[in-house]
């Protein structure tokens, strides 16, 4: 498959755009070859604590849309699913997924990224406006920070992130000759078999 037809299926994938920074998605997509999920089973924290013991901050990152980081509903605080991310991580797309049978509780959501575990001169990438089941949301061009940060617009209302994945921007590469080379060794887990591994 040549590269203008993955582009143009990629682009179909999208249902609308509602506003800056976020697309909306019927279906989550297959997100392997975007690069390294710099959020994978990384450190996490949500307030205010978990529904239950199987819905804690880890079910956001753990690749499995199925399981789910819920928060208690408090009157006196904004909800609010955090997740550390490598030092001064280069953040460029986020993918979150909402639950299921999609809960209104994403929407008014904010998504931001921070280099402190608050908002404190944070760079907030979009704002979730519509009900849907994924999220694609897009941040500045050139965002780095600490954290991953989604924070709830009302009080006493839940919380809930089937996933939430983090991506940097994609490797660079210089063309020579008939190699390619890039900047730094990239994530090679999802290339398939490395055949000359012991060999």
């Amino acid at each position: 498959m040549n590269t203008l037809l993955v582009a143009a299926l990629f682009i179909a994938a999208f249902s609308n755009v509602s506003n800056a920074g976020v697309n909306y998605l019927k279906d989550k997509p297959d997100t392997l070859n975007w690069g390294e999920n710099i959020g994978y089973a990384k450190p996490c924290f949500q307030k205010w604590g978990n529904l239950n013991k199987h819905t804690g901050c880890k079910s956001g990152v753990d690749r499995n849309p199925k399981t789910c980081a819920i928060s208690k509903p408090n009157k006196n605080v904004y909800a609010m699913y955090r997740i550390t991310l490598p030092k001064h991580a280069a953040v460029e797309r986020i993918l979150i997924v909402n639950t299921g049978k999609p809960s209104k509780n994403l929407v008014g959501v904010s998504v931001f990224i921070s280099n402190v575990s608050t908002l404190k001169n944070a760079v907030k990438c979009a704002t979730l406006k519509e009900n849907h089941h994924v999220y694609y949301v897009t941040c500045p061009k050139g965002t780095t920070g600490r954290y991953a940060i989604l924070q709830q617009s009302k009080k006493n209302v839940a919380l809930a992130v089937c996933e939430m994945e983090v991506f940097g921007p994609p490797p660079t590469y210089k063309t020579k000759g008939s190699a390619q080379c890039a900047d730094e060794k990239p994530n090679t887990s999802n290339w398939g078999e490395n055949v000359a591994y012991k060999r």
